[in-house]
């Protein structure tokens, strides 16, 4: 049975007051170690409560009162709760941001993205939580695999380069270079290897292949998104990643449904949803500074 994070952050917390008391001990080193390395949260959740406590600069609790000791852990508890909702890294609209992890793999996140970074004695893991990112990674310099995981599976890179996108229907991926092995969550359902040039969508129980073409990297990096046959609701999204305007939607499932090919340049945001608009048979207006309804016409 997995544990909860409330056990293991109880856990975390009685190891660093066991070092705090013995920062000598080798003993307690070594089974801290050992703890750590049981599961990748372990040392998430230890982490995370040391960097609270050195912030708070506070003795350790048994040099303090009782009284003091029981509000200095819901403090802390309260503090590790907000952390640990947050993702480790993400992205605003319209910003993007680039990683460098060790082992030298380096990760570009779109705009309105997130992702968690989860390293564990059998693999480098990152948990694609929202958005998009791209990964150039070296797969015969690293000591152990380099993988992402979305809700519907894993991306394990096989010495190359990709992006992975969370989309309505699953994680798509995109192989620019070399291969990458794709792993659906449903452990019963078979794998497959995606080639260069090649994508698909990662579903929970299986691998759908797509009849799309592939470029030197993600559209979203180049400012022109590239759409054939996308659900209208797969570009609307892709496009509020980078508009500052919080789209309001005045359309049906079918309306959303629509499947919609061209290019759209995310430099002129305006003009792109006026391409769209002429397209689909949509009106775009701005009823607010900061909103833009889209309707069908």
């Amino acid at each position: 049975m997995s544990e909860t994070v409330e056990h293991v952050r109880e856990c975390a917390i009685q190891w660093l007051l066991r070092i705090e008391d013995e920062p000598e001990s080798r003993e307690i080193q070594q089974k801290l170690e050992c703890w750590l390395d049981e599961d990748a949260n372990h040392r998430r959740i230890y982490h995370q409560i040391s960097l609270i406590w050195t912030a708070t600069g506070t003795e350790s609790p048994n040099r303090l009162s009782a009284k003091a000791t029981t509000c200095l852990m819901l403090l802390l508890n309260v503090l590790l709760f907000w952390t640990l909702q947050q993702p480790d890294v993400s992205t605003r609209i319209g910003q993007m941001a680039t990683i460098r992890l060790p082992g030298g793999a380096e990760l570009t996140l779109a705009p309105g993205s997130a992702i968690n970074i989860r390293p564990d004695r059998r693999a480098h893991s990152i948990e694609l939580v929202s958005g998009a990112v791209y990964a150039e990674v070296d797969a015969a310099r690293l000591n152990k695999p380099f993988v992402i995981r979305s809700r519907t599976g894993e991306v394990q890179a096989l010495g190359t380069r990709f992006s992975v996108q969370w989309e309505q229907e699953g994680a798509r991926v995109d192989v620019y270079e070399s291969r990458v092995q794709l792993t659906p969550s449903d452990r019963k359902t078979q794998g497959q290897v995606l080639a260069a040039g090649h994508s698909a969508i990662l579903h929970t129980f299986g691998v759908e292949p797509l009849a799309l073409p592939t470029y030197e990297r993600p559209d979203w990096l180049t400012g022109e998104l590239v759409f054939l046959h996308s659900p209208l609701r797969n570009v609307l999204a892709a496009l509020q990643r980078h508009d500052t305007r919080r789209q309001w939607l005045q359309l049906s499932k079918s309306d959303l449904d629509t499947p919609f090919s061209g290019v759209l340049r995310v430099t002129d945001l305006d003009a792109a949803y006026t391409l769209l608009a002429q397209s689909m048979g949509l009106s775009v207006d701005n009823p607010g500074l900061d909103i833009r309804r889209i309707k069908k016409n």
